[in-house]
């Protein structure tokens, strides 16, 4: 049953090729059936602990108090569809991180394949802070392997899969707050193509992505993904479209 289920999302991925350059974008929210948590479950992710540092767990719309000057008792909702995920740090520890993982989803795709992802991200200093001034950061990569077995993630500290990962973008790509006011969400486009680490796409048969939040003592970082629009996504992809704020 399970790898049907497979089966069957592998043969939903949506190709679109891209002008003159005829690149094949495959958008990673419609390989991942859960990208943006609208199943109402975190189904599909796995929460890794890289160090002792990380959330042991994570939830779906945690509740979240946002500093600003009013001290307005608001909480952060999603920014697009019903849910997101996200994690505080309310002082207690020195760093109070996340790492979710997705299941690794079987992928036939063709050479020059570029994958596209697109995050909503939300950080911020935690009431009652009157002076919010966060540092928080928010991180995404995609990563796949050849054919053998599909691999599974090892959930006990450590950040290991059961097969060695064989292509990796070679550095994590940060969500770029620059401008965006604390408690505001924004949302970002990233490209990952296997090209530029030598790596042919056709032969990555399953691939995975990751999300990365850090946050520090009195801070938080939200995120959530939903599916851009195809002329959205082109936009992004060649750098005419600049991130979208939302307030919380």
């Amino acid at each position: 049953m399970q790898s049907a289920k497979w089966g069957i999302m592998a043969g939903l991925v949506l190709f679109l090729t891209v002008g003159t350059a005829g690149a094949t974008i495959i958008d990673v929210q419609d390989v991942f059936a859960n990208a943006g948590f609208e199943q109402g479950t975190l189904s599909g992710w796995n929460v890794m602990l890289p160090s002792t540092v990380y959330a042991t767990s994570m939830s779906l719309d945690p509740s979240i108090d946002p500093a600003d000057p009013t001290h307005s008792t608001a909480t952060l909702s999603a920014p697009s569809g019903a849910y997101f995920t996200g994690l505080s740090d309310p002082g207690t520890t020195a760093n109070y991180d996340f790492k979710l993982v997705y299941n690794a989803v079987p992928i036939n795709v063709a050479t020059g394949t570029v994958f596209l992802v697109t995050v909503y991200a939300n950080r911020g200093d935690l009431e009652p802070n009157s002076a919010p001034v966060s540092t928080a950061n928010l991180q995404v990569n995609v990563f796949g392997w050849t054919s053998g077995a599909q691999p599974t993630p090892i959930l006990t500290l450590g950040d290991n899969w059961s097969r060695t990962i064989n292509w990796i973008n070679p550095a994590y790509k940060s969500v770029n707050f620059t401008g965006v006011a604390d408690g505001s969400w924004t949302s970002e486009t990233f490209t990952f193509d296997p090209n530029t680490s030598g790596k042919d796409a056709s032969t990555i048969k399953y691939l995975s992505m990751s999300i990365v939040g850090v946050t520090h003592s009195n801070q938080y970082v939200a995120v959530d993904m939903v599916p851009e629009p195809a002329s959205l996504g082109l936009l992004a992809l060649a750098g005419l479209a600049a991130p979208r704020k939302r307030r919380k």
